[in-house]
């Protein structure tokens, strides 16, 4: 069983250390019952957590929160608990089969139905958030499937029409890069990482062109928003082999490759000069939305 914990401001009996905000993944029964048994009163009343007991009592903490991994399942149990002018502030998210087996003591030990909380002085909120990473699964690049972000060319593999003859071939007008400013040539390099977006970015007023240098790689894309909050739910990946060129328009929100086998890859990018410090607009997605890429 693997547990999630965060405290902030306060003490209890008999620990110390405990404060600040910190995160600390622990799987050590010693924890669990310290933690969430005591702080958050949070007890299992059948194997694997498929019912509880809820009875929080923070001493003086102001905050406590757990997710906790259910046994052999994927479902998260969140609980949270948190004091306010009008008392304590109970926050629950658990998985429907559990939920309707949850009863939640307070101070006067009488147990109540957690759908019933809103009559007392806790209050039950259903977490918007999916305890769950947002994942979406890498597609091949097609002219219809990326048309919305911009469009590509296989610079290495061409077809387009073609002048002269063996052994020299020139291959024409692969890819139109239609633009007034002149461009400047860089190369990103990216180290092995997880398939997972946490950051994004757009330009606004120029697109981006990007062709993998020495392997093939994996890249997400949104469509252009009117804002600066990445459309996460519209995030698209693709795979990009060695030697396609894409083509970016204004506005799409993308950002680095991500490296497909575990080796170092190479991108070039051509962009107007100095666009990454006047034409850039970078944000980092919180890590309950960022968005993990199945190959």
């Amino acid at each position: 069983m693997m547990m999630n914990f965060r405290f902030s401001r306060g003490t209890i009996p008999g620990c110390t250390a405990i404060g600040g905000g910190h995160q600390h993944p622990i799987n050590i029964p010693y924890m669990f019952n310290c933690m969430v048994a005591y702080l958050l009163g949070a007890m299992p009343t059948a194997p694997g957590f498929s019912e509880l007991q809820i009875f929080p009592k923070l001493c003086d903490l102001t905050y406590a929160e757990a997710a906790i991994l259910l046994a052999n399942t994927e479902n998260v149990a969140f609980i949270s608990c948190q004091k306010c002018k009008n008392g304590t502030t109970l926050f629950v998210d658990l998985p429907p089969e559990v939920q309707k087996r949850t009863v939640v003591t307070r101070d006067n030990d009488t147990k109540i139905c957690i759908q019933e909380l809103m009559l007392f002085s806790y209050k039950y909120d259903k977490r918007k958030e999916n305890t769950k990473m947002n994942t979406i699964q890498a597609k091949p690049l097609t002219e219809q499937s990326f048309a919305k972000f911009g469009r590509y060319g296989d610079i290495l593999n061409p077809v387009s029409p073609f002048i002269g003859e063996t052994p020299i071939q020139f291959y024409r007008d692969i890819l139109p890069l239609h633009g007034s400013v002149p461009l400047s040539a860089s190369t990103t390099c990216v180290a092995p990482m997880e398939l997972i977006v946490k950051v994004m970015e757009y330009h606004t007023a120029t697109p981006e062109i990007v062709m993998m240098l020495d392997d093939d790689a994996i890249i997400c894309v949104g469509p252009a928003t009117a804002d600066k909050n990445p459309p996460i739910d519209q995030f698209e990946a693709f795979y990009l082999p060695k030697g396609v060129m894409v083509y970016l328009h204004p506005g799409v929100w993308h950002y680095a490759p991500f490296p497909l086998h575990e080796k170092m890859i190479h991108s070039l990018v051509l962009l107007p000069e100095r666009t990454y410090a006047n034409d850039c607009v970078n944000v980092e997605i919180d890590k309950e939305h960022q968005v993990k890429i199945k190959r």
